[in-house]
């Protein structure tokens, strides 16, 4: 296989994992109400200064191997989210993730319509860290900021709980049950 065409077959392969994340990730529900109160998973306790509220994640059709988590962060003291984790019998690895407006691309080289996101179109990309400021809430929602899950398991249902575990720069880590819901609370 050449080098262009390799390229291709990886851009292809990856828009692939893209239009199953995107499924996964959902749009915004609005402002639909469930009835129910999110639970406060807070880590003051342990001293760590963060807390997370409303930890969520979407429910996932059998077929779809990517599911995304959402949560509401905030820290005492400035800190950057750095990472997450999820234990494997959930999904192979978890990484933060944001939602962004694919850039203009320019094709002189004949490439496929189906190579990569068109310019306009929304699309996924893994974050290194997400700065937060002390006092001020951080919203991993639906369109934005989330918990990409990867390699799922077994498909997310509705009422199980797992856990994931957020790394922080200065907090260390913090485990945040999540629930599975069909739409945010």
């Amino acid at each position: 296989m050449n080098k262009s065409n390799g390229k291709r077959h990886l851009l292809l392969g990856g828009t692939v994992v893209l239009l199953a994340s995107l499924v996964a990730c959902g749009g915004d529900d609005g402002d639909s109400n469930s009835g129910s109160n999110p639970e406060v998973a807070s880590s003051e306790a342990d001293g760590s200064g963060v807390e997370v509220t409303g930890a969520w994640a979407r429910t996932s059709p059998s077929m779809v191997t990517a599911g995304a988590a959402y949560m509401t962060i905030e820290v005492t003291s400035d800190d950057q989210l750095i990472g997450a984790t999820v234990d494997s019998a959930v999904a192979g690895m978890a990484q933060v993730h944001e939602t962004v407006m694919a850039p203009a691309v320019t094709s002189g080289m004949g490439g496929s319509p189906m190579s990569a996101p068109m310019s306009g179109e929304m699309m996924m990309q893994e974050v290194d860290r997400i700065d937060l400021t002390a006092g001020v809430p951080l919203e991993l929602a639906p369109g934005g900021f989330h918990i990409m899950l990867m390699d799922l398991v077994a498909p997310l249902e509705v009422g199980s709980t797992f856990e994931i575990t957020l790394r922080f720069a200065v907090a260390g880590e913090v485990v945040v049950p999540v629930e599975v819901r069909s739409e945010a609370p």
